[in-house]
């Protein structure tokens, strides 16, 4: 009795936590940052921009305010002294920039490279 007792609150757990998005990926900010904004008729008010590096960190977010433009969206990149977690991009990575967990290109065709320089940089879509 004791173990279907324990089975079943361990699948409470589970889907209060499944449904409550507590699993969901969120950006660590850190001291290196890069912001990107630009323009592109696919942004729409609302829509979420999201930002991944090479490892598949997110490393930054940013809610659309204006039709046809996004930014400044804070990307972070990871912080060599915490040993216990990656926030974000190192210089060299290849950043994907998503809409609505769709992936996106710029305009140029070349890829997006976190350069850790501490600056903002136009990349339209």
């Amino acid at each position: 009795m004791q173990i279907l007792k324990t089975i079943s609150t361990l699948i409470a757990i589970i889907f209060i936590v499944g449904s409550t998005g507590f699993c969901q990926p969120v950006v660590h900010p850190t001291n290196k940052v890069v912001d990107y904004f630009g323009y592109g008729n696919m942004f729409h008010k609302g829509d979420t921009v999201t930002v991944f590096d090479t490892d598949g960190t997110l490393c930054g977010q940013f809610v659309v305010k204006i039709d046809g433009q996004y930014g400044f969206v804070h990307v972070y990149g990871d912080d060599p002294m915490s040993l216990d977690i990656d926030e974000g991009a190192v210089s060299g990575d290849n950043l994907r920039f998503y809409i609505n967990d769709r992936e996106i290109l710029p305009k140029s065709g070349s890829p997006i490279v976190w350069d850790d320089n501490l600056t903002s940089l136009q990349v339209d879509f």
